[in-house]
Order: structure tokens, then sequence, then C-alpha cells
């Protein structure tokens, strides 16, 4: 689960850039 937390920061910022 806590992969699945990390995925989404990294997914979100990579669409914020």
């Amino acid at each position: 689960m806590w992969k699945t937390w990390r995925s989404c920061l990294l997914i979100r910022r990579l669409l914020l850039k």
C-alpha cells in the first residue's frame, strides 16, 4: 500500500511539471 501512495505522489509531481 505504501508503494501506491508514493506512486501517486510521483505521478502528480510529473503532471504538475
